[in-house]
């Protein structure tokens, strides 16, 4: 069963890209005139993408996360977006395409990286910005002149 809580808003979905863009991938009739956005296909878009997130999430999170990271809203809204073209069928190589790829890439680069805990994510108290932590641990060789040494030149 859907939860009821989105990433991102319809309203922050139609800010964020062009009104002929989502008018014509909310539209799955092509009879239909495409004069006006399909808000239930958007809003649905949205559900889905959020569910696709927490997918990933549940892995090692209590879902849905409240409050979320900042990046959350424009992942959901470029998760949304490929749904809806996945929905409405594109050519390759078009426009819509990458849109597709990007929403693709998202997913791939970072949610199923979050559920193998390749990517820890800390989450803001109300309010505070989180961002995701990697476990990237790095290690340099020991110096080669101590700063003494350096100092001479």
């Amino acid at each position: 069963m859907a939860n009821t809580n989105v990433y991102a808003t319809l309203d922050q979905l139609k800010e964020s890209y062009s009104k002929q863009l989502l008018i014509r991938i909310s539209n799955f009739n092509d009879e239909d005139d495409f004069s006006d956005y399909q808000d239930d296909n958007l809003t649905n878009a949205l559900q889905d993408a959020s569910d696709i997130m927490d997918g990933y999430l549940m892995e090692g999170y209590s879902t849905p996360l409240n409050p979320a990271p900042d990046y959350f809203k424009p992942d959901c809204m470029t998760i949304a977006v490929m749904k809806l073209i996945e929905r409405k069928g594109f050519l390759p190589d078009t426009p819509d395409a990458q849109l597709y790829e990007a929403g693709k890439d998202i997913i791939r680069m970072r949610y199923e990286k979050i559920a193998q805990g390749k990517i820890k994510i800390s989450i803001p108290d109300s309010g505070g910005e989180a961002t995701a932590v990697s476990n990237v641990h790095a290690e340099a060789p020991t110096k080669v002149f101590p700063k003494t040494t350096l100092d001479k030149y």
